[in-house]
């Protein structure tokens, strides 16, 4: 593009807007994706082809403007804002952006850590939890746990032949509730 007759500030605006409306594109099927399925290994591999093609925009708009990759992003964002585009989407690079595989994953993760948090003090069971983690599939079932643990999110407690596992934070409830009662003061 930068080998035409064309004004570097209208190469830069036709660059800026295919890196705009790939960004959005990403994001839209990203969301398509994380819909109907948790796994979707070409939906994966059309994400890394618009990452890539998002990166070869952004660097072919920074050598027509003569400025690093950060000032590229920026008119991108700008000129989405003054074109009516999506500023926010159009301001995030796509390898920036979650993959519809990582946004399932993030819902599914949720879901279980919200039943674990219902759950309270008294835990769910192997069982229950297994049942929980098996959206994720029969490989990321052990590591999800596996994760947990040792992020601390997950306490594995054991009674004789029992296991149970209860979320170490506490319910959405209670961290949305007021304080009750006057303030502290210190003395």
């Amino acid at each position: 593009m930068t080998d035409t007759f064309a004004q570097p500030s209208d190469a830069a605006d036709a660059i800026a807007e295919q890196a705009a409306r790939l960004r959005q594109e990403a994001h839209r099927d990203a969301r398509a994706t994380a819909e109907f399925s948790s796994v979707n290994p070409m939906a994966e591999m059309q994400h890394m082809v618009k990452v890539e093609r998002d990166n070869a925009l952004v660097e072919c708009l920074s050598y027509v403007l003569d400025a690093d990759e950060a000032a590229a992003d920026a008119y991108i964002a700008r000129w989405a804002a003054a074109n009516g585009g999506d500023v926010e989407t159009a301001a995030v690079r796509v390898k920036e952006q979650p993959s519809g595989t990582q946004l399932a994953q993030q819902r599914e993760d949720a879901k279980i850590v919200g039943a674990l948090r219902e759950a309270g003090t008294a835990g769910l069971s192997k069982t229950a939890l297994d049942r929980l983690i098996a959206p994720l599939g029969w490989r990321a079932q052990h590591y999800w746990l596996k994760e947990a643990i040792e992020a601390g999110t997950v306490i594995e407690q054991r009674h004789g032949r029992s296991t149970r596992y209860v979320c170490t934070t506490p319910p959405a409830s209670l961290l949305a509730a007021p304080a009750v009662g006057g303030t502290a003061t210190q003395g």
